[in-house]
């Protein structure tokens, strides 16, 4: 049976964040990181958030981060870098 294109992706990724290391470190991205600072704390979804890591880091500076994705695996490595 072939898989769908969206199962392909889910797959990839999950694969990719089963692994022990973080794919793109620990700390949020620069962009980011940078803006985050510029703008007043308040609610924030952040799809695709991989791994947690900018949501984490909103979170610390008093941002509501709200997490959407699909894979259980990839939150908990999130919530490990709080």
């Amino acid at each position: 049976m072939n898989k769908s294109v969206d199962e392909e992706a889910e797959n990839k990724w999950n694969n990719r964040y089963q692994e022990e290391h973080y794919a793109y470190g620990k700390g949020p991205n620069l962009f980011f990181k940078e803006w985050l600072y510029k703008i007043e704390p308040g609610s924030m979804l952040m799809p695709a958030d991989g791994e947690g890591r900018n949501g984490v880091f909103a979170a610390q500076l008093g941002w509501k981060s709200h997490f959407v994705g699909s894979e259980y695996s990839r939150k908990i490595k999130g919530f490990k870098t709080c």
